[in-house]
């Protein structure tokens, strides 16, 4: 599979790579389908207006990225699940790695 392919296969790919110095970090990915445009016969989550349900207690804490919105993120997590922690990734200085604040 080369990188510049345009096939379904190659762009889900891109998604689901990770490169093993990053291994440490035990990351789950999840792809879904919006259920009422789901590719027919499709073996996949689905979700359900952007909303995937989780049962109980399944989710334990969230990374927020070290770029990404961490107020407005956290502000959302606490209102729909005020049990789940909020993390954040930080860049460490001077070098190629993350840190997560509690």
């Amino acid at each position: 599979m080369k990188i510049y392919e345009n096939s379904d296969e190659a762009n889900l790919l891109i998604l689901l790579a990770k490169s093993g110095v990053w291994s440490y970090e035990r990351e789950y990915r999840l792809v879904a389908q919006e259920r009422v445009a789901a590719v027919k016969g499709a073996d996949t989550l689905m979700t359900d207006q952007s909303f995937l349900q989780l049962p109980p207690e399944a989710l334990r804490a969230v990374i927020v990225g070290c770029q990404a919105d961490y107020d407005n993120i956290r502000a959302f997590v606490q209102r729909v699940a005020p049990r789940v922690k909020v993390k954040r990734a930080v860049r460490v200085p001077n070098r190629y790695q993350l840190a997560i604040e509690e």
